[in-house]
C-alpha cells in the first residue's frame, strides 16, 4: 500500500523543535490590525490585478509563473463577480486550447511536467462555468498517462503547485483516480523533503544537509508556500467525503501549525524561515501563499479561527499596506529561484500577484462570513 509508510509518519513538531522555531522568528507579533472590509479586499485585488495586466506583464504563456497568476485571476473573478475578468481568463485558456504545449507530447511526462500542469485548476473552473468539459478538461489525458507511472516524479517542492489541478479533475469528472494520484505525488514529495524534526519542506534533496549563514536548516519561504498553497487548493476543491481530502487536510493543518509562529511582527514571513536575521526584509510571495492557505483553512473549518484570524489579518495588512504600492505594483517579490534570496521593494512577478489574488479571495470569504 503506497500511502502507508507516509501516513504512519505523520509529522509532529516536538517540544525541542518548537523551541528552535521560536528562537528564529523575526519578532513576536504583538499587534493585530482589524480585518479589512469586503470592499477594501476587492479594491486591493483590483488594484494589483489591473496594474499587472496593463503595466507589468510580458506575455500570456501557460508556464508555471503565468498559470499561478491565472489561478489568482480566476479567484479575482469569483470574488468580484466581474465578468470582464472571467472573460480575460477564458480567452487565455482558449489561446492554449485548454492544455499547455509542454504537456501535449505523446510521451510519458518527465518530472518537469508539474510546472505545466498548474493551469488545470483554471481549466476545470472554466468547465464549470461554460458547461463544455470535453474541451476544457483536455489535460485529463496527461494525468491518465501519469497514473500509469511510479508516482515518484515530483521530487522538488515547487511541484506541489499542481496539486489543486489534479484534485480539481476528481471534482470535475467524479473519478477518484486523480485524487489518488495527487496523494501519491504528495506522499512521495513529503517523504523525501519534509523534515520530521521541523515539519517544514526543503526545496529539494540538495538542501537537506545545508545550513543558512547563521547555522540553521534552510527552509525557503516560497518553497513552503508552494506546499501550503497546493495543499489548500486541493483540499478546497475535493468533496468532503473524499479520503484524499482528509489526508491532505491533515498535512495542511500540521504545516500551518508550524508556519503560524514564524510570522514577523510586521505580518511578513522571511525568505529563510528559520534564519530571519540572514534576510530580514519583507518577502511577498511566501507571505501571500501562507495568508491564502491560512485563510482557506479557517474558512473550511480546519483550524481554530480565534487563533489564526489574527495571523491572517496581520499578513493581509502587510500585503495590502506595505507590499502593494499606490500605483498597484506588488513589491518585495523574490524572483524565480530555488533558495532564500533578497526581495527588493520594487521586485514583482506574475506568480506573486497570483498568490495575492488567491489570498484575497479567501480573506474576502472570511470577512463576508463575519458580517
Amino acid at each position: 500500500e503506497f500511502l502507508n509508510p507516509i501516513m504512519t509518519l505523520m509529522l509532529v513538531v516536538t517540544t525541542v523543535a518548537a523551541a528552535v522555531l521560536g528562537a528564529n522568528v523575526a519578532s513576536s507579533p504583538t499587534t493585530v490590525p482589524p480585518l479589512p472590509t469586503a470592499a477594501a479586499v476587492l479594491a486591493t485585488m483590483r488594484l494589483a490585478d489591473t496594474h499587472f495586466v496593463n503595466v507589468t506583464h510580458n506575455g500570456w504563456n501557460c508556464d508555471w509563473t503565468r498559470s499561478v497568476y491565472f489561478m489568482g485571476a480566476a479567484a479575482h473573478a469569483r470574488a468580484s463577480g466581474d465578468q470582464a475578468v472571467s472573460t480575460f481568463v477564458r480567452n487565455w485558456a482558449v489561446s492554449h486550447n485548454f492544455t499547455c504545449p509542454q504537456t501535449s507530447a505523446p510521451v510519458f511526462p518527465t518530472n518537469s511536467s508539474a510546472y505545466n500542469e498548474a493551469c488545470g485548476a483554471v481549466y476545470t473552473w472554466l468547465a464549470e462555468q461554460d458547461g463544455n468539459p470535453e474541451r476544457e478538461l483536455a489535460l485529463r489525458a496527461v494525468f491518465d498517462r501519469e497514473a500509469t507511472g511510479s508516482g515518484k516524479d515530483w521530487d522538488w517542492v515547487d511541484a506541489l503547485m499542481a496539486l489543486p489541478s489534479l484534485a480539481s479533475y476528481t471534482a470535475a469528472t467524479g473519478s477518484n483516480a486523480y485524487a489518488t494520484l495527487a496523494t501519491q505525488f504528495y506522499s512521495f514529495n513529503a517523504g523525501l523533503l519534509r523534515s520530521p524534526t521541523h515539519g517544514l519542506f526543503y526545496r529539494d534533496a540538495g538542501w537537506i544537509n545545508r545550513t543558512s549563514p547563521n547555522g540553521q536548516p534552510v527552509f525557503w519561504s516560497r518553497g513552503n508556500g508552494w506546499a501550503a498553497m497546493g495543499l489548500a487548493g486541493a483540499v478546497g476543491v475535493l468533496p468532503p467525503s473524499n479520503p484524499a481530502r482528509s489526508f491532505l487536510a491533515g498535512e495542511l493543518v500540521s504545516l500551518l501549525h508550524v508556519l503560524g509562529p514564524l510570522q514577523g511582527s510586521d505580518g511578513f514571513w522571511r525568505a529563510s524561515l528559520l534564519d530571519a536575521p540572514s534576510l530580514p526584509g519583507p518577502e511577498t510571495s511566501g507571505t501571500a501563499a501562507f495568508v491564502y492557505a491560512l485563510a482557506s483553512a479557517v474558512n473550511n473549518g480546519l483550524v481554530d479561527a480565534i487563533t489564526y484570524t489574527p495571523v491572517v489579518a496581520r499578513g493581509w495588512a502587510a500585503l495590502a499596506d506595505t507590499a502593494l504600492q499606490p500605483s498597484g505594483r506588488l513589491g518585495y517579490c523574490q524572483p524565480p529561484g530555488n533558495m532564500p534570496e533578497p526581495a527588493p521593494a520594487n521586485s514583482t512577478t506574475d506568480y506573486c500577484v497570483g498568490f495575492l489574488l488567491l489570498a484575497g479571495e479567501e480573506v474576502h470569504r472570511m470577512v463576508t462570513a463575519a458580517v
